[in-house]
């Protein structure tokens, strides 16, 4: 059961540290930085991706038994950093939070230093910051900690045994907490800054083995919740006009579901039962309120921004969706009417990590096919030609990230000889650019980081379990350069935002 909480203890404790040059970054706000923390030097450093104009942004030495540096990093706004630390692998008794402005002269400890911090959280739409913290009698509590003002809003807690997830809306207005109440059902409670407290339930499976596959509700960015009431009774919920609308949907759960980007329409994937080991994919249409059958035996995209695996549901013009029909068969839906992408049939499909993305604006599809004699193409398939096209092939492609430019395609693969490695290809001059690679490499997945103007590359190779050597590089390869370790995480490293 959910609580609010009633903490003596004052927000933030303040910390002096020196820094070097804490004004030259905001003076430089336009051009393009990087970040990471830096175990060698004990710190996080904001430099030009060449390596120049190196600054120090706060000083932090690593706690014992402590490996790893954790967090969201940047807040919406980019005027504040937040992090912890601890070990990926394990538990965090002893980790504290910690936050500093964007110029480096403040910094705070969060919550007097309590430890035991779990997870880290900014709104997506503003300076807001969730802490989550496993206090005592096994109870889990949470913070809402406004940045600017340095204020507690609200604060509330959770019986550790029964909570399985928090996540902030998209826009940003409630944070949703998730409690297990029985085999069928999950408390839904949505919680505004201000501490305003809904509840809902959720409608779940009767077995445990299903539990951790489905989805208990999705947000779009104009505060529309979709989520099982009871058996087969779909809700499509307003949380900023109250309204509500049911759908009948017999016999199904949710699995995932992926909103347009003008927020009007929903690809929504559900199966039938726990045991069942395919997917139906279903499209909501909010304006209209009607909910339909697209197509059955359809493949769950997986994707995640941070770890450079895009959505590839939804074109960014939000004009056409893609999915799998039986592993093979790429699916366009355009117009509201579906149809088969158009790729030579002598090229089967690629089980790669990320096996299909759009091109920035829309208007391609790129996804990695195997060819007759068994090596792997990168194909592209314009949507309003319906004409695909052969941009090279390699012995082995691993996975791929287009930049926003549609023309440079960073991708991980036998780029050289037989080994793992990573590589930048142009698309106009059809060159293919080799990026430095460990010799300790696992050869597993590396993923890339664009910079903003895109004339620069991230790439984290693993090369350690649970760790990633960072390497930067510009487009024609002529600048590569090591700049040590970090877990997947963006307090870890990434481009420097714009500050307001």
């Amino acid at each position: 059961m959910l609580r609010k909480m009633t903490l003596g203890i004052s927000l933030i404790a303040f910390l002096s540290i020196l820094l070097i040059h804490p004004s030259s970054l905001t003076a430089q706000s336009d051009t393009t930085f990087l970040y990471y923390y830096s175990l060698e030097t004990e710190a996080f450093i904001i430099e030009r991706p060449d390596g120049s104009e190196r600054q120090i942004l706060a000083e932090y030495k690593l706690p014992e038994f402590h490996t790893a540096v954790f967090g969201p990093g940047w807040s919406q706004s980019g005027n504040w950093f937040a992090w912890t630390s601890g070990d990926p692998w394990g538990t965090r008794p002893d980790s504290s939070a910690f936050m500093v402005s964007r110029d480096g002269t403040q910094r705070f400890t969060l919550l007097d230093g309590l430890s035991s911090i779990l997870n880290l959280q900014w709104s997506p739409t503003s300076d807001l910051l969730l802490v989550s913290r496993l206090g005592e009698t096994h109870r889990r509590e949470f913070f809402v900690i406004d940045a600017n003002t340095q204020t507690i809003l609200t604060t509330f807690d959770i019986d550790d045994f029964s909570f399985t997830g928090a996540e902030w809306t998209p826009d940003g207005l409630f944070v949703v907490l998730y409690g297990y109440e029985e085999n069928t059902k999950r408390q839904m409670t949505i919680i505004s800054p201000n501490g305003h407290i809904q509840e809902r339930t959720i409608y779940l499976a009767d077995t445990d083995n299903c539990l951790s596959l489905l989805l208990a509700s999705s947000w779009s960015k104009t505060g529309k919740a979709i989520y099982l009431q009871s058996e087969g009774d779909l809700v499509i919920e307003d949380f900023h006009t109250g309204e509500k609308v049911n759908i009948s949907l017999p016999n199904s759960l949710i699995v995932e579901a992926f909103w347009s980007p003008d927020q009007n329409q929903a690809v929504v994937f559900i199966q039938t039962s726990c045991a069942a080991s395919t997917y139906q994919a279903w499209l909501l249409d909010i304006q209209v309120m009607s909910f339909r059958l697209l197509a059955e035996n359809v493949v769950l995209p997986y994707c995640s921004d941070w770890e450079g695996l895009p959505c590839w549901v939804w074109s960014s013009e939000g004009n056409a969706a893609i999915f799998l029909l039986d592993g093979t068969l790429l699916t366009l839906l355009q117009d509201g009417q579906l149809k088969q992408v158009n790729i030579p049939s002598e090229y089967g499909y690629s089980f790669s990590y990320t096996p299909l993305q759009w091109t920035p604006d829309g208007s391609q599809i790129l996804s990695l096919r195997e060819t007759p004699d068994n090596k792997v193409a990168l194909f592209s398939f314009d949507i309003l030609t319906h004409e695909s096209t052969a941009l090279f092939e390699m012995d082995y492609i691993r996975n791929f990230s287009v930049a926003s430019d549609g023309q440079h395609v960073a991708l991980s693969g036998f780029c050289e000889k037989n080994e793992m490695s990573g590589c930048i290809f142009d698309t106009e001059s059809r060159t293919m650019i080799p990026l430095i690679s460990s010799q300790d490499s696992l050869g597993n997945t590396s993923y890339f980081y664009w910079s903003p103007d895109d004339n620069w590359l991230i790439q984290a190779e693993e090369v350690l379990t649970g760790s990633r050597l960072l390497t930067v590089s510009n487009l024609n390869g002529t600048i590569q350069r090591d700049i040590g370790f970090c877990v997947v995480s963006q307090s870890c490293f990434g481009w420097l935002p714009k500050g307001n």
